[in-house]
């Protein structure tokens, strides 16, 4: 019959006019992105990216904290587990290969070149967010996806040389997504598979991510495919471990830095959760917003909860841990862009009212907007504007290049120096908090 069934037809139609759509997503993060691919390293993100630079070169990722005016440099571990660093480091390979990286020139494009590799990372971490999405709502998911890609955390942090703003989402959301097909089909390798990659990703999300499916299966009544999740898991991290040892034991050291360092058992944790959520609130409500809505609307639909489980817990405590802990870092919260794509599915995933869904998307793209705007003015310094930057850190080799010091400058927490300049003397980020700087005080500048 001509026409055939009009249902079955629109039920084709709709998943190639969804992937449709979010190709149209993926072009709006790349086009965001773009004017902020040239901004200038800031903080850790040198030391950071000569990390990502040794990766590349096929050696074990070493941040560098000082070097001498002789050109020696004194490197440490880049901190965190060693496979988070392998995908940023494959696809800075080819790049290397087209800008070069011995002139300061050819560092300044390698750098511009780094920060599109995490977009390109990013990317790959929404497209997996729109697989996690129930076909049937995969063309409203997109509008959400699209709404929280826009604000400004998810926007540097996407950029930003460092770990969590797009490796650390890709992980997170597409262990999920292995995880669900392990647990549709009841596949042992593909709750395999998820443990694994799991084991790529930095402790703290580990512990998470872990967490929340444990819950979701035992509400589900069955603890075999999680058995053998933890299983491929800890096998994962022996092998990081034993290939890196050094890294990954400073990556293991750090949550418990972080807990002493914002006050341990001593600084009640509810105070300090909620002054964390106050001082951040202008990056982080759409995720309180999300969560919000969710409880209210299960609270008053009174259904199950079960299915949205696996991503609303994982969501629940990245947030719950972080604010515990309540890490100020450089006063930029990287750490919880994880929860942005996971609020997009599960917003999606909610079966809410389509008003609901599309009016909160549309308060954050109203909000983003103007926010958007101000960063996009001060493009080239809107990182180190944020977290408080002492230096230009690119103006900063330029003069180190055309006037060498017998002394080492001291810069501070800001790295760029490292990454820019091949010859520049300096001594930056934990040089200053280890006892580095006495064993070596005459070698630095007064």
């Amino acid at each position: 019959m001509a026409g055939g069934v009009p249902g079955a037809e629109a039920e084709e139609r709709a998943p190639r006019h969804a992937r449709w759509l979010l190709g149209g997503v993926l072009l709006l993060v790349v086009l965001t992105r773009l004017p902020f691919l040239s901004m200038t390293l800031a903080g850790e993100e040198g030391s950071n990216g000569r990390g990502i630079v040794m990766m590349a070169q096929g050696k074990l990722p070493r941040s560098p904290i000082a070097r001498s005016s002789r050109g020696d440099e004194f490197l440490m571990a880049a901190g965190h587990n060693l496979g988070g660093y392998l995908l940023p480091g494959a696809l800075l390979n080819p790049v290397l290969h087209v800008t070069g990286f011995s002139r300061l020139e050819q560092r300044v494009r390698a750098a511009t070149g780094l920060r599109g590799c995490y977009v390109v990372i990013y990317c790959l971490a929404l497209l997996v967010a729109f697989t996690l999405m129930a076909p049937q709502r995969r063309a409203r998911g997109t509008l959400v996806l699209a709404a929280l890609s826009l604000p400004t955390l998810p926007l540097l942090a996407s950029v930003q040389v460092n770990y969590d703003g797009a490796v650390t989402p890709l992980l997170v959301v597409t262990t999920l997504l292995l995880f669900r097909r392990a647990a549709s089909r009841l596949s042992v390798r593909w709750a395999c598979a998820a443990g694994a990659l799991l084991s790529f990703g930095k402790l703290e999300y580990v512990v998470a991510v872990t967490s929340a499916l444990g819950v979701s299966e035992l509400v589900e009544r069955r603890a075999r495919l999680w058995l053998v999740f933890v299983a491929s898991l800890v096998v994962g991290i022996f092998i990081w471990r034993a290939l890196d040892p050094v890294n990954f034991g400073y990556g293991y050291d750090v949550i418990g830095r972080f807990w002493d360092l914002s006050g341990g058992t001593r600084a009640p944790i509810l105070s300090r959760a909620l002054a964390y959520a106050r001082n951040h609130f202008a990056m982080l409500w759409p995720t309180y917003a999300v969560t919000l809505t969710v409880l209210v609307v299960c609270a008053v639909r009174r259904r199950s909860v079960r299915t949205l489980l696996p991503v609303g817990l994982s969501m629940l405590f990245i947030m719950l841990g972080y604010h515990a802990i309540a890490w100020r870092g450089d006063n930029f919260p990287r750490y919880l862009a994880p929860c942005f794509p996971l609020a997009a599915v599960l917003l999606t995933e909610l079966e809410a009212p389509r008003f609901l869904v599309f009016g909160l998307a549309a308060a954050v793209i109203l909000v983003s907007v103007p926010a958007y705007k101000k960063t996009y003015d001060n493009r080239e310094r809107a990182l180190a504007s944020l977290i408080g930057a002492e230096h230009d850190d690119l103006a900063l080799a330029k003069e180190l290049e055309e006037h060498p010091r017998d002394c080492m400058l001291v810069t501070g927490m800001d790295s760029g120096v490292a990454f820019y300049s091949s010859r520049a003397s300096f001594s930056c980020c934990f040089a200053q908090w280890t006892d580095w700087h006495a064993q070596h005080h005459e070698r630095l500048c007064p």
